[in-house]
């Protein structure tokens, strides 16, 4: 029943009802499309989010500009449905230690958000080369600014799906469920024997890691390692 026959029919519904039978028809319809779980609490909550921002009585101009935020920041997370993850320090010193330990590798963080890890690696790497990839303008220019003067790390604004992964000796992802059979496929393509595919958290399906080493951090983080 759409507002205005509601209306005409005399019947009114609180905006809090009308809000929460949308958030529960969001939901519903992300599980009828079989969308992964993670964006189930993202449907719950948009409706009430945006009912709490209208009851702000905001300026127009201030809902445009963070929507153009959103984008900048989140530009293919719908389509790819591959948030922001970032990784935590204590994954950058574990990653260190999973490195070759000869000089002059290549390394790429494929999704590599803000940089963090991308800068960590080129500073104590020196002698290696530290690539990162970012197809969201926003964090893209807060990585470029992070490394600007290291002359061993690089940022590209592209798409994964675009990369070559030939010239890398280790492959670092950190992405969601859904892109791992096409990286895998991928990686299988281009990578060379000997290199190493990691991942963070999420698995290949079907395919079972070389090596999985658990992190001690709150959320006991696997790093997923195959030798190609």
């Amino acid at each position: 029943m759409t507002a205005r026959t509601a209306a005409s029919l005399g019947v009114a519904f609180a905006p809090e009802v009308v809000v929460a039978v949308q958030a529960t028809a969001a939901v519903l319809m992300a599980l009828a499309l079989g969308l992964p779980v993670w964006w189930l609490p993202l449907q719950a909550v948009f409706g009430p989010a945006l009912l709490m921002a209208l009851s702000l009585r905001a300026p127009s101009a201030l809902f445009l500009a963070g929507f153009l935020l959103l984008w900048l920041a989140f530009r293919h997370s719908a389509g790819d449905r591959v948030p922001l993850y970032l990784s935590n320090r204590l994954t950058w010193r574990r990653l260190q230690e999973l490195l070759p330990r000869q000089e002059g590798i290549r390394f790429i963080d494929l999704g590599c958000g803000l940089g963090g890890l991308v800068a960590y690696l080129a500073s104590v790497r020196q002698d290696s080369y530290i690539c990162g990839v970012e197809s969201a303008p926003l964090p893209w220019l807060i990585s470029r600014i992070r490394l600007l003067g290291r002359r061993n790390a690089a940022i590209r604004y592209d798409d994964i799906r675009r990369m070559n992964l030939a010239d890398y000796d280790v492959v670092y992802v950190f992405l969601s469920p859904d892109p791992m059979p096409m990286l895998w496929v991928k990686a299988r393509q281009e990578m060379r024997p000997g290199t190493l595919l990691i991942s963070n958290s999420f698995d290949v399906p079907g395919v079972p890691p070389t090596r999985t080493v658990v992190l001690d951090d709150r959320r006991r983080t696997r790093l997923l390692v195959w030798r190609m």
